[in-house]
């Protein structure tokens, strides 16, 4: 019977990650990856625009004052599977 170890990390402090490795009889080692980035799909905006423009402060701002002018990536999740004998 092969043996089995499993645990949940996370990478960059908040995404799931799950690792298994099988021990298989005569020096074969299967291992299995299964990594999510942004699994739920939430836009994260990374960079806000702060430029007020040219009108009088607080009342003719830009149309794009603070609004988000770059999110990070979308969902990516990545599967592996590396057999070692």
């Amino acid at each position: 019977m092969p043996s089995r170890r499993k645990h949940l990390r996370a990478s960059d402090g908040q995404e799931p990650a799950e690792h298994a490795q099988v021990h298989e009889p005569e020096h074969v080692r299967l291992e299995a990856l299964f990594e999510a980035f942004n699994l739920l799909n939430h836009v994260n905006g990374v960079a806000l625009n702060g430029t007020f423009g040219t009108g009088t402060y607080p009342a003719n701002p830009l149309p794009s004052f603070k609004q988000m002018t770059a999110v990070a990536d979308p969902r990516t999740v990545q599967l592996g599977l590396r057999v070692s004998f």
